[in-house]
């Protein structure tokens, strides 16, 4: 079924990270994706409309977030890179900087950045306003293949916030990429 629907490859990759992706039929795994990228970009829509179109930096900073910027290198796994991640307690979004300047080199100036800061805005968003995205697709999982248990979709977050980004910043295409340019090691 995933082969019908060749716009939700990246998706289904993303999806099929979780621990629980094992679990779902395609089926489900589709309907989750589909209504999570639409709640992600009703929800950009929303947020444009109140604050206007404002960079994602410039936003966050009128929120009282801070961006901060890492200077070291990545130490953890060759085969993955965290471009950002926001600290709610501290309301601080530490940002990869070399991730940011390698990313440069592969596409426009500065949008990297954006589309990183971005998808931390929509993180935000999700903590102080509508609640985590993933706590709306909660689905029965078999644990150790036996024990059934409701687990939150944890996909479903990253997946809005892609979507939110997208949306957001007028993009025409996946804000994912940007993980694909950084592995890439062509025209480096």
């Amino acid at each position: 079924m995933a082969e019908m629907i060749p716009e939700y490859k990246t998706e289904l990759e993303i999806f099929n990270q979780f621990v629980f992706a094992d679990n779902l039929e395609n089926g489900d795994k589709l309907q989750i994706i589909q209504e999570a990228l639409e709640l992600g970009a009703l929800q950009a829509e929303e947020i444009r409309k109140e604050f206007g179109l404002q960079m994602p930096k410039a936003l966050l900073e009128s929120l009282g977030i801070r961006v901060e910027y890492e200077t070291g290198a990545q130490k953890l796994n060759e085969n993955y890179v965290k471009f950002a991640e926001f600290y709610a307690k501290t309301k601080v979004i530490r940002l990869n900087g070399p991730a940011v300047k390698k990313l440069d080199h592969k596409m426009k100036k500065g949008l990297a950045e954006d589309i990183i800061l971005c998808h931390e805005l929509y993180h935000y968003f999700e903590l102080a306003r509508w609640g985590r995205a993933s706590e709306r697709f909660i689905r029965t999982v078999k644990l150790f293949g036996l024990i059934p248990v409701k687990r939150r979709m944890l996909p479903a977050s990253e997946l809005a916030a892609n979507s939110f980004t997208k949306t957001y910043l007028g993009l025409d295409f996946n804000p994912q990429i940007i993980e694909k340019y950084y592995f890439d090691t062509d025209n480096i």
